[in-house]
């Protein structure tokens, strides 16, 4: 039964709705894992908990992740206790992004939510922030948790340093990042579709190629970023004292889409990865 908070939001994220939508990877691909993933290190970390996601856009995953009711997430209904103990402990979940109409959306979300959680705006917070070469105005050693979903591509290698050494300062000891990103090898195979005659990109690199909207628009449009390799990541993250703990294939939770979007079945070269890293120093 579609719960009352979230009745108005569209209630259960559809197959049909979300394919439109451009959301299918995120919903029901890279999603559940992800999610799955941050309820897990949450449940590593004591007492009340503090959340930090980088590149938030509208803090659409806290409001599945705090509000939403669990029926309706793909994936979570199955670690529905945990998800409801998570719930009973965070305190704060800061997103941040530097888009303005992704913020004005969350925030409006937020507004309308207030009908059915009078704390909404209080719990889920949303700032304007540059996250690849601003500070965050949090103190250092503050967050449980980190997030991130396909941000991790996005900035030039300048950047990335700045965003790895500001998850380090943010996180408690212990704490852990939780990120999402896109395959390398994904990436090169949809990137060699459009410029087959290019040479293989190197490490941080700036490339782009087409790819559809989110958030209701399905436009296609070009999709610019800096390609990495997996190891360059990870190594990245250690020379900062964040320790890969975790990685895993995104694969989808069902085979409902698996004749129009066969690529993400591909277990050889899977959309995604998901994995964690820990502060350990």
């Amino acid at each position: 039964m579609r719960s009352p908070e979230t009745a108005f939001e569209g209630g259960m994220y559809t197959i049909a709705e979300e394919q439109e939508n451009g959301n299918i990877g995120n919903r029901f691909v890279v999603g559940p894992i992800w999610k799955t993933k941050i309820i897990e290190a949450a449940s590593e970390m004591p007492g009340q908990l503090t959340t930090i996601d980088f590149g938030g856009r509208s803090g659409s995953a806290e409001v599945d992740l705090l509000l939403r009711d669990i029926s309706e997430i793909p994936g979570l209904e199955e670690i529905a206790d945990k998800v409801d103990s998570f719930r009973k402990r965070v305190v704060a979940a800061h997103v941040l992004d530097i888009d303005d109409h992704s913020l004005q959306m969350g925030q409006e979300r937020l507004q309308r939510l207030e009908s059915f959680h009078p704390h909404a705006q209080d719990l889920i917070k949303l700032t304007k922030l540059n996250v690849g070469n601003t500070r965050f105005d949090l103190d250092d050693n503050s967050a449980d948790i980190a997030l991130s979903r396909h941000f991790l591509m996005y900035p030039s290698k300048e950047e990335l340093e700045f965003h790895l050494n500001e998850v380090h300062r943010l996180l408690k000891e212990n704490g852990q990042y939780v990120f999402a990103l896109l395959n390398p090898q994904y990436e090169i195979m949809k990137w060699r579709k459009h410029y087959p005659n290019h040479p293989h990109p190197e490490d941080h690199d700036p490339i782009d190629f087409p790819h559809h909207g989110t958030n209701g628009d399905s436009k296609e449009f070009m999709l610019p970023h800096h390609y990495r390799r997996l190891v360059t990541h990870m190594k990245m993250m250690q020379a900062v004292g964040l320790e890969p703990t975790s990685l895993q294939k995104a694969m989808p939770i069902t085979d409902a889409f698996k004749e129009k979007y066969p690529r993400y079945y591909d277990e050889r070269c899977p959309m995604a990865i998901v994995g964690t890293a820990k502060k350990e120093r």
